[in-house]
């Protein structure tokens, strides 16, 4: 039972992950104002903005998109985990 419940919803998790790469990819390029081919992509993808980098800003709007832009990403790493999670149970778990 589940591992119905987890299949059902995998297709919806893989488009969830997919849509907040995208996102995270807009953010970025509407920060930056560039994406660099691929090193550019992986990474508006995989960036994560710390402590030191937020007060480094000197614009309140700019710290408010690197906290929103952290939050995605936290959201991103939670679904790929999830995904991940998913397959080893498809692997290891009788049908």
């Amino acid at each position: 039972m589940l591992i119905d419940y987890v299949a059902r919803y995998y297709k919806f998790l893989f488009l969830a992950l997919v849509f907040i790469v995208f996102l995270k990819m807009i953010l970025s390029y509407s920060f930056h104002g560039k994406l660099n081919g691929m090193h550019g992509i992986l990474f508006a993808i995989f960036k994560w903005y710390g402590h030191q980098e937020q007060e480094l800003e000197d614009i309140e709007s700019r710290k408010i998109i690197m906290r929103v832009h952290n939050i995605i990403s936290f959201f991103m790493y939670l679904i790929l985990l999830l995904l991940i999670i998913s397959n080893v149970l498809f692997r290891f778990l009788p049908h």
